[in-house]
């Protein structure tokens, strides 16, 4: 059986957010992950760590009867090494833009609409992390979430 279209759509964002590496010219290398039931407070802390959250299920922006166009929210949280955070912060904040506004593959399932809404500091007693908004426009068949429109 396929995978669902958002499936096909947040493992491609994994893939292509491995790829923001120092050594293809962007500030830090971010070793992403998808949510799951950890902390990652095992990381060591000089490391930038991401999480790919799905915030909520995703939305109905356009049902049409032939197919259905959805938005989908996700959350990139990387942790940030404690001694740097500011600059950091903003160092992720543009490896992250550049990336996901210049990839013409990964952009190839989206729609139009599909951005980055900004940036949020996260202070935490163990970590400081920041929390990049994505949102995802996509159109799948009606009644059949595994095929992309």
């Amino acid at each position: 059986m396929p995978e669902p279209v958002i499936e096909n759509i947040e493992a491609s964002l994994l893939t292509t957010l491995n790829t923001i590496t120092t050594d293809n010219g962007f500030y830090h290398s971010l070793s992403w992950y998808r949510a799951a039931r950890i902390d990652f407070l095992d990381k060591a802390p000089n490391e930038f760590v991401g999480i790919i959250r799905n915030t909520d299920a995703a939305l109905a922006v356009e049902p049409g009867t032939l197919t259905s166009e959805w938005e989908q929210n996700f959350e990139l949280e990387v942790i940030l090494p404690e001694d740097n955070t500011s600059r950091a912060a903003n160092r992720v904040f543009s490896d992250i833009q550049k990336k996901i506004n210049t990839d013409r593959t990964f952009q190839s399932g989206m729609l139009p609409g599909s951005h980055i809404d900004g940036y949020t500091l996260n202070s935490e007693a163990s970590r400081v992390t920041i929390i990049v908004n994505f949102k995802v426009h996509y159109r799948t068949q009606f009644a059949d979430p595994e095929t992309a429109v």
